[in-house]
């Protein structure tokens, strides 16, 4: 379980030379399968990123440009009042806008408000959520 703390995000194309050029992740819940708003809130984005209120305030990442990118991180903090499993999902386009992938997802992770410890397996699944396949 994860206490309700900050964490890296980070949206990477897997193979070396390709670049995406636009993007946008929310993080979802795993624990009930009725909830389809986004889950806790983006900050600390990059240039080239901003965040978005969908559900709500700061609950989407998303590119304000088109320019290249190979990896972009920003911080994600979980809601402090709730527990559950959550996941990453996105959209990314690699540019041209008929080159995307849909529904790419991260593996589950547990979180919850109440105080815990955080395995070295969390902190590794956070470094790098996406790996997008674009050949």
């Amino acid at each position: 379980m994860v206490k309700s703390i900050d964490m890296c995000v980070t949206v990477r194309a897997a193979n070396q030379g390709v670049t995406f050029a636009c993007f946008f992740v929310q993080a979802r819940s795993q624990s009930d399968s009725a909830q389809t708003n986004a889950l806790g809130t983006f900050s600390s984005v990059p240039q080239g990123s901003q965040v978005l209120a969908c559900t709500s305030a700061a609950g989407a990442w998303s590119h304000n440009n088109k320019n290249a990118k190979r990896e972009i991180t920003a911080t994600w903090m979980p809601p402090s009042d709730d527990q559950g499993s959550v996941a990453f999902q996105a959209t990314i386009v690699r540019g041209p806008a008929s080159v995307y992938w849909e529904g790419v997802k991260s593996q589950p992770l547990s979180y919850s408000a109440a105080p815990s410890l955080v395995s070295s397996s969390i902190f590794l699944l956070t470094l790098a959520v996406f790996w997008a396949m674009m050949a």
